[in-house]
């Protein structure tokens, strides 16, 4: 028998399943790596919910039972009463842009 008809008879039997196997196998692995990569996401998005609910920081406690007394001000250096700031208010206050000075 010749060499090179019977090579070629060999590789005409064995290319289509091998080539119909990769495809398949490429398909499936294309196909499970994407719901892997849906999953993480999932994963990723709650993990980082999660981180934060937990940063912000819980009600002081009895923060709906405080009232407005005069206890609760201070005296400023003009000697009016003002209220003591939150966190909120000075975070505000920090992220406010400075007035403007217009000159004389």
């Amino acid at each position: 028998m010749n060499t090179p008809r019977y090579l070629v008879a060999l590789l005409w039997h064995w290319l289509p399943p091998f080539v119909l196997g990769f495809t398949a196998a490429f398909a499936l692995l294309v196909y499970f790596a994407g719901q892997q990569n849906d999953a993480m996401v999932d994963a990723y998005k709650s993990a980082v919910s999660q981180l934060v609910k937990a940063c912000n920081p819980p009600a002081p406690l009895g923060a709906s039972e405080v009232k407005d007394t005069p206890a609760s001000r201070t005296r400023s250096t003009d000697g009016e009463a003002s209220e003591h700031r939150t966190g909120e208010d000075v975070a505000q206050r920090i992220l406010d842009p400075p007035p403007t000075i217009q000159p004389p």
